[in-house]
Order: structure tokens, then C-alpha cells, then sequence
């Protein structure tokens, strides 16, 4: 940086740092001589000065980081409440149409089931919620009663479920190996032995361990229509477009829960596990 000198009263430079150092070793300009930088208006010895290191020019500011593209977590929630997702869809954008999604009144019990069945759908973009979730099981069956299991039971709190879950432990290890198997074929029939009072009437003595609701054979589909329960209710009333996943299990589809939080029961064998 440029420095001024003050001599007898008059103002000379401005000078180069070097050429003032050449000008001192020549004897024209001496140490006590004022000087001051060029944009500082106090002076100062000239040899105070040189020993002040003269100010790097300050750095322009960053540039602003581009923007960031949807995650995959935001395109696996758009897709399963089936909104649009254009190409280069930027993760800002994605954002406000989640947040304009959650505030929907009408999708409160889809957002339900998107809790807990985004784990089943996408079990490696949310491993560490999947192991926070299988750490809490009790949470993760209360939840399931209150959604997959709403046309079955009623009443039943996760101080139920937690009893359930260690009496299962007990009465068939590794019960919950298969979570999309261990709902309906274990800890439901659990719920009707332990807490039958929660029980629906029109689904009492239906739960069988190793089972659907119901699930005995022929006699149990001869039930299941002619009672017209949860599962043809939910066949007559969800169009195929509207059937919001699929759950995939070893041996075939598994039961499909549209927006009205049903199950619609798939082909399945009655066989014991």
C-alpha cells in the first residue's frame, strides 16, 4: 500500500513501500519522519509505519452455493402422495410442496401411514429411523393399531402394546422378523387373547396365530364376504389408482393400504408359519 510522508509541513508521495525503504538507505526521508498509509488519516513515525504490515485487501465474498437438488427422502414423500415431480425439481421447491402436503387436512392419516410405511418402501433411505423404530417396537404396533388396525380394535394404548410385545418375545421368538407378517398374523391375534375386551365385536374369535383375521381356510373368506368386513368394504371403495403402495414381502404381494387407512388383503396361504 501506497504511503504518504510529511516533511516541513508538506505532503510528498504518495510512495511505494519499497521506494520509501530505497529513500531511507539513500538518507532523504529519516524514521521519525510522519507518514501514513494511503486511506488512513493519521500519521504516525515513518518507521512505525513500515513496521505496521500493511492490510491484505479485503477478500470479495463467496459466491452463493447452487442450488441443491431434491433429496431422495422428498422424492420418495412426493411420489407416494402422488404430486408431480419435474425434472430438476430443486430441493427448496420440494420443500414447500411437502410442508403445502402436511398442512392438507385430508391427508392427516395418510401422513399416518407414510410414517410408518415409508420404512417397509424405503428401508435404506431412512435406515436410522428403521433402527430408532425397531428400538421402540411397542410405538411402532400402537401405531399400526391405529391405522391398519382401526377397523379391528379399539382402545388400545402402547402400554397394551408394550405387554403385547414382550409376551410375544417369549411365546414365539423372532415373531416380528417379518414386520408386514408379524401385524396381522401375530400381534393382532395377541391383542384379541390378552385384551379381547378391545376387540371389535363383528372381529371376535377371527384372530388365529400364523394367520390373516380370520384366516382358516375357505371358512374364513366365506366370513370375510359375507360380512362385508374391512377388507371388501376396502376392495369396493378404492380404485386401483388410488391404492397408495404395495408391500412386498418373500412369497408375494402383502396387504395394500389405500388413503382411507384399510388393509385390502392380497391372495395369501392359511398354512402355519
Amino acid at each position: 500500500m501506497n504511503i504518504y510522508i510529511l516533511r516541513d509541513g508538506e505532503k510528498m508521495g504518495p510512495f511505494s513501500e519499497e521506494a520509501v525503504r530505497t529513500l531511507i538507505q539513500q538518507g532523504d526521508f529519516e524514521a521519525e519522519d510522519l507518514a501514513c498509509r494511503m486511506g488512513s488519516s493519521e500519521w504516525e513515525p515513518l518507521g512505525k509505519v513500515l513496521e505496521t504490515s500493511a492490510e491484505p485487501p479485503a477478500e470479495p465474498p463467496p459466491p452463493p452455493p447452487p442450488p441443491e437438488p431434491a433429496t431422495a427422502e422428498q422424492i420418495a414423500f412426493l411420489s407416494y402422495f402422488a404430486i408431480p415431480i419435474p425434472a430438476g425439481l430443486l430441493k427448496e421447491e420440494a420443500g414447500a410442496q411437502m410442508a403445502k402436503a402436511k398442512e392438507e387436512p385430508k391427508n392427516a392419516k395418510k401422513l399416518a401411514l407414510w410414517d410408518i410405511e415409508k420404512l417397509q418402501l424405503h428401508p435404506d433411505l431412512f435406515a436410522a429411523e428403521l433402527k430408532a423404530r425397531k428400538e421402540d417396537r411397542a410405538q411402532f404396533f400402537h401405531d399400526l393399531c391405529q391405522t391398519a388396525g382401526s377397523d379391528y380394535f379399539t382402545g388400545v394404548t402402547k402400554a397394551h402394546c408394550q405387554v403385547l410385545v414382550a409376551f410375544l418375545d417369549v411365546k414365539f421368538p423372532r415373531w416380528d422378523a417379518n414386520e408386514a407378517d408379524a401385524t396381522e398374523r401375530y400381534f393382532f391375534p395377541a391383542v384379541a387373547e390378552k385384551f379381547p375386551q378391545l376387540v371389535h365385536k363383528a372381529w371376535r374369535g377371527k384372530f388365529h396365530y400364523g394367520h390373516s383375521p380370520g384366516g382358516d381356510g375357505g371358512q374364513s373368506r366365506q366370513i370375510a364376504h359375507s360380512e362385508a368386513g374391512p377388507t371388501l368394504r376396502l376392495a369396493s371403495r378404492c380404485a386401483p389408482a388410488r391404492v397408495a403402495v404395495r408391500i412386498v414381502r418373500s412369497g408375494g404381494p402383502l396387504p395394500r393400504i389405500c388413503r382411507h387407512a384399510r388393509l385390502e388383503m392380497g391372495p395369501r396361504d392359511s398354512a402355519a408359519p
